[in-house]
């Protein structure tokens, strides 16, 4: 399942608890690209669960861009993968 940012109050004062041994879980292998769409890079975990990187998110101050490969360390994109897995979180919250 795919959720999306438009699918989420961006403001929720409640806190956001993800399943810390899952993210553990996920970063310890490495996660290969899927697809993009959007603007987004699609990545997706060796447990066939899929988070995006915005890639105006990645552009440095200098202007340039990174360079992300098909394969990475899930630990190398664990920012991305944390925020996805709490935007799930809170999107469960605000159903």
């Amino acid at each position: 399942m795919q959720i999306t940012k438009s699918k989420v109050l961006k403001h929720s004062s409640e806190p956001k608890k993800i399943d810390i041994e899952l993210l553990k879980f996920r970063v310890k292998q490495t996660v290969n690209f899927s697809y993009f769409r959007d603007g987004c890079l699609w990545y997706k975990t060796h447990d066939n669960w899929e988070f995006p990187i915005s890639v105006e998110e990645t552009i440095n101050k200098q202007g340039n861009s990174p360079t992300f490969n098909a394969c990475e360390k899930g630990i190398i994109l664990m920012r991305w993968i944390r925020k996805h897995m709490e935007l799930e979180v809170t999107y469960e919250m605000n159903k």
